[in-house]
Order: C-alpha cells, then sequence, then structure tokens
C-alpha cells in the first residue's frame, strides 16, 4: 500500500477522534446543561469554561481529562493538519479537496447517525424476535399442559356425601365438587379439600381484593355412618399493613422508578406490599383422632359459620386420598416457616390456595389468566371438570 495514503489514513481518523471528542462535548452540554467548549488552541483556550461535574461518574472522568485539555484540539487539529497535507488525490482539485475536507464532520456525523439508526434497529428487531419466539414457546408449553392436564376429573359418590356433611342445606354461594382420589367410594376413611373464595368483583382501590382460603376434611366409616376425624380451615394473610422488608431484587429496582410512580399507585402498593405475613385458624379446627359426630346444621349461615369468618362466593369441594391429604398437611406447615412477607399478586392468599390445589394434581392456570381469589376458584372448577359436566352459565363467571 502506498505510503502516503496510509499516513492520509492515519491523519482522517485522528480528525475524526477529534471531532468525536467535540461530540462528547455536546453529549455534556445537554447534560450540564453548560455549554463548555473544548480549548481548540489558544483562542478558544481563553474562553474555556469549567461546567459542574456531571450526574455520572463515567462522564465526570472522561470530561475530567478531554473537557479540560487541549488533548481532543491537539489530535483534531494535527489529524487536519497530516491529512491536508497527504490526503489529496492527485486527479482532485484542490478547491474539490478542500471541500471534502470542510464536509467530512458531516460525513462522520451522518454516519454515526446512520450506523447508530442500524444497531438501534438491529436490537429493536432482536428484543421482538425473542419476545415473540418466547411468547410462542410459552403459548405452546401452556396450551400443551392444558391439554393433558384440564378437564380430568368428574363428580363421583364422593361428593354425595356433602349430604353427610352439611345436610341438605341450600347453600347460598356456587358450589362444584370433584373427585381427585382415585379411591373408590367405599372406603373406610375418606379426606376433601375445599377451596374457598369470597369477592366476585373485587376492588383493590378499595381495599377489597377478596379472599381465598381452604379446609381440609377426614372422615372415618363407622357402619353406615361417618366420624368427624379432622376439619380445619385455614387461610394466609397479613397482620398489619407494613411491618416487613421486601425482597432485594423488588425494592432495588422500585426504588429506582419510585419519583415517576403515580402517588395513588403508591399508594396503593404500599398497602398491599411487604406486609408482615399470618397464617392460621379462619374458621372451626377440630382434631380428634377417635372421632366425633358430625355437627348439625340446618341453615346456609350455620354452613356459612362452618366454613370460616369470611362469607364464600365460590367453594370447590375436591375428593382426595390420604398421600394428597398429607401433602397439603406438609405444605401448610411449610407455609408457617415461610419468612417471605405478605405481597398481593406474588405471596398472597390466592398463590397459597393455587400451590395446594397444584399439590393434589389439579390444574392450575396462570395466575395472569386468574388473578384474584374468586376467579382462582372458579377457574378451577372450569379447567378441571370434565367438559361434558360442566355446568352451564360457569364460564360468565370469571
Amino acid at each position: 500500500m502506498n505510503p502516503r495514503l496510509i499516513v492520509a489514513r492515519v491523519g482522517r481518523s485522528m480528525m475524526a477522534v477529534g471531532f468525536g471528542f467535540f461530540l462528547f462535548d455536546l453529549i455534556a452540554f445537554r447534560v450540564g446543561k453548560v455549554w463548555s467548549p473544548l480549548p481548540l488552541g489558544g483562542v478558544l483556550a481563553a474562553l474555556h469554561l469549567v461546567p459542574p461535574q456531571p450526574p455520572w461518574l463515567w462522564l465526570q472522568a472522561v470530561y475530567a481529562y478531554v473537557g479540560s485539555s487541549s488533548v481532543a484540539a491537539v489530535i483534531g487539529l494535527s489529524g487536519l493538519a497530516i491529512y491536508t497535507a497527504f490526503g489529496k488525490p492527485p486527479t482532485l482539485t484542490w478547491r474539490a479537496f478542500i471541500t471534502s475536507i470542510a464536509l467530512f464532520p458531516y460525513r462522520i456525523a451522518t454516519s454515526i447517525f446512520t450506523d447508530t439508526l442500524k444497531t438501534v434497529r438491529y436490537i429493536v428487531s432482536s428484543i421482538l424476535i425473542f419476545v415473540f419466539a418466547v411468547t410462542a414457546l410459552v403459548g405452546t408449553w401452556f396450551g400443551v399442559e392444558y391439554a393433558l392436564r384440564s378437564h380430568l376429573f368428574s363428580r363421583s359418590q364422593s361428593c354425595d356425601l356433602r349430604n353427610e356433611i352439611f345436610s341438605a342445606v341450600q347453600f347460598d354461594f356456587f358450589y362444584q365438587c370433584i373427585d381427585a382420589s382415585g379411591t373408590q367410594a367405599d372406603e373406610p376413611e375418606r379426606f376433601f379439600a375445599f377451596f374457598i373464595a369470597s369477592e366476585r368483583y373485587p376492588d383493590a382501590a378499595a381495599r377489597r381484593t377478596g379472599h381465598a382460603w381452604f379446609g381440609r376434611l377426614a372422615l372415618r366409616k363407622v357402619e353406615s355412618s361417618y366420624l368427624l376425624t379432622e376439619y380445619k380451615i385455614t387461610g394466609y394473610g397479613y397482620r398489619i399493613i407494613g411491618g416487613a422488608s421486601c425482597q432485594r431484587w423488588i425494592e432495588g429496582p422500585y426504588s429506582i422508578i419510585q419519583p415517576f410512580v403515580p402517588t395513588s399507585v403508591h399508594q396503593l402498593l404500599s398497602a398491599w406490599y411487604c406486609n408482615a405475613p399470618v397464617i392460621g385458624a379462619e374458621g372451626p379446627q377440630i382434631e380428634v383422632p377417635a372421632g366425633q359426630p358430625l355437627p348439625k346444621v340446618s341453615t346456609p349461615a350455620e354452613v356459612n359459620k362452618m366454613l370460616g369468618v369470611n362469607k364464600p362466593e365460590v367453594l370447590l369441594a375436591v375428593a382426595i386420598n390420604k398421600e394428597q391429604f398429607n401433602n397439603i398437611q406438609f405444605l401448610v406447615d411449610k407455609q408457617i416457616k415461610d419468612p417471605r412477607p405478605y405481597q398481593l399478586l406474588y405471596h398472597d392468599c390466592t398463590t397459597f390456595v393455587r400451590e395446594l390445589a397444584a399439590s393434589i394434581g389439579l390444574y392450575v392456570r396462570p395466575r395472569i389468566l386468574a388473578a384474584f381469589p374468586s376467579e382462582t376458584v372458579y377457574a378451577l372448577m372450569l379447567d378441571n371438570l370434565r367438559s361434558d359436566e360442566i355446568p352451564s352459565g360457569l364460564d360468565a363467571k370469571q
């Protein structure tokens, strides 16, 4: 390669570096709101101003070296001198050559803008491709899971024990029963799980998000009747607003965006996030290994009292086996020891019920498709009952 051409290219590169530093000074002006020109020789040195420190440490470090010295001027002017001396092609007139030098910053800026635009377009297209790919993969995964695991259970003779437990009282809430036990209805021991929720139309702004809770029931058959050996109504919620710390992965990002969050939204989040949790009895707590007669109920109010301190909107009773019953007990004990705070939509009463439902083999749809407590229990009914046994109007209740 021609040495003269090599030197010309070096000079042009030095001009580009100097111009790049000048663009950097424009960025510093945009950030610091004070124009401090690079000292282009002695004339501009007399006009140099000392701006306030830029807000970012990396910007301070670079500007301290470049913006307060003649580095950029030396590089840029040296490059201009070298390129002027060695860069003129023999076929180009001096007028055209000087014009090309004058247009050089414009070409550099255009090149930067074009390359930046291409880079941004590439990044955006890559992100979109990634998002669409993940969405398609997740959608396919949930679709396959739904096809394989939903609508597997039906009512059975075990559900007829409803009359043994609650007599023939007409419920004032929506009720369904399915059998997920895989056992015969005449087993000497029968076990049930109750998934219960209130507030069909929750209102988070009014602090009425509804509530989901859980019950477990164990019966022992004696001749032609049943004795009650265990009946416990349990719920998960919060003791007081506040009183607990959020996980760092929540607190860190939120502390950054919190100044931009509307006050009303911030107050709403403060009311429902990072609250001191509590799990415990929300209704009768009966445990008699030897068994006792089933309680007598004759009115809807008495039934509701048996089901807890909150009035039910919907109840799904699930016949389960002893192993499933023990799994549920294990998860309840685990939740009692869980140190995480109560956090709406992430670690709340609904996630508690969802985990228990999944532990006994029920299909549980993604939370985003059934965010509130009553929606979750209605979804458990709709997704787990056999298609030919779904009652009319159940789909409309979600």
